[in-house]
């Protein structure tokens, strides 16, 4: 099964996105670095999950002065 994840930076604009796979068990695993182009707001950024018809979302706070 193939799953699609997302992550939206504060502005609403989408910075990252991919494609993975999933295992019969149900897991997935994947590696997004906050670096670059729209990562320079501090804010509530969004991790957007879809899978089989459903979706999921997840925040999490990024200062990118550190």
């Amino acid at each position: 099964s193939i799953a699609t994840l997302s992550i939206t930076n504060p502005a609403g604009t989408q910075i990252w996105s991919e494609t993975v796979t999933v295992k019969p068990s149900g897991v997935f695993s994947t590696l997004a670095i906050a670096g670059g182009d729209g990562w320079d707001q501090a804010g509530t950024y969004t991790v957007s999950l879809t899978y089989s018809g459903n979706s999921e979302t997840a925040s999490f706070t990024f200062d990118p002065s550190g």
